[in-house]
């Protein structure tokens, strides 16, 4: 049995052009593959970590620049513009971070996915919000992101293996993309839509949130890929590497590299 497992192994098939193909993985005994899989079984592409901040911060900007492109001329209050940009922002943003996780993914049913995933999302967002601008900020932002890591999650098992972690792994990085959003807020408002001890009009805060709002989601948003990455699996290419450069030889592979000399042979 153990030598036609290793015949398996190591058979290999003329595709006609003179070289010979691998028919079979390294291991005789893994399970077959097929055509479609839920969990692709390719890698993710391998996305630098520069690239990730620079696409969250541009997925950030766009976001909320539609968003505020989308805000009724009709509001009547700053509270009302900001529910509504929140809403808005629920319903764009999370889509296409959906988009974006099926093309790491090499799936465009991942990427499908993602986009339906990013809606319901956006959905829950949406009856979610209240007047608590401090939940409607961080504390949700926070259970959405743990919802978008599990949704989105790639892992090369199963989907199921590693909820708990990604989800965990997600309430840090939606904590990090809601707290930095209203900390970058704060801070830049101020020095667009500076007459508060006045009372502002809608027009003096639509200006605020223009420039601030937009530095602060494009902001956030960078530093929230980033994370969202290593919480969604999305970096497990670098956690695989590691993994095998830190593996021990089997003895079988070390018997082929190097073969026993017969005896009285140096």
């Amino acid at each position: 049995m153990h030598q036609f497992a290793t015949r398996l192994r190591d058979s290999r098939f003329d595709s006609g052009d003179g070289e010979t193909d691998v028919t079979q993985s390294e291991n005789p005994y893994s399970p077959p593959t097929f055509g479609f899989e839920l969990v692709p079984s390719s890698e993710p592409r391998q996305v630098s970590s520069g690239a990730q901040l620079l696409v969250g911060a541009i997925l950030g900007a766009a976001s909320f620049l539609v968003a505020m492109a989308f805000i009724p001329a009709s509001v009547d209050s700053p509270m009302t513009y900001d529910l509504i940009l929140a809403n808005n922002l629920g319903f764009i943003y999370p889509p296409l971070l959906g988009l974006w996780a099926g093309w790491v993914r090499r799936s465009m049913f991942w990427g499908i996915f993602g986009c339906f995933a990013g809606l319901l999302i956006g959905l829950a967002y949406y009856a979610l919000c209240g007047t608590d601008f401090l939940a409607v900020m961080v504390v949700f932002p926070c259970l959405l992101g743990g919802a978008t890591s599990v949704l989105l999650g790639t892992k090369h098992d199963s989907w199921l293996n590693g909820i708990a972690e990604r989800f965990i792994w997600g309430l840090i990085a939606g904590f990090v993309l809601g707290f930095t959003y209203m900390f970058a807020l704060m801070i830049t408002y101020p020095f667009f839509s500076p007459i508060i001890a006045r009372g502002k009009t809608i027009s003096d805060h639509s200006t605020g949130m223009w420039f601030a709002g937009t530095f602060a989601m494009t902001l956030s948003s960078a530093l929230y890929l980033l994370l969202f990455h290593w919480s969604a699996g999305l970096n497990d290419h670098r956690r695989h590497e590691t993994t095998n450069t830190n593996e021990p030889t089997s003895p079988e592979i070390l018997s082929k590299e190097n073969p026993p000399h017969p005896p009285g042979i140096s």
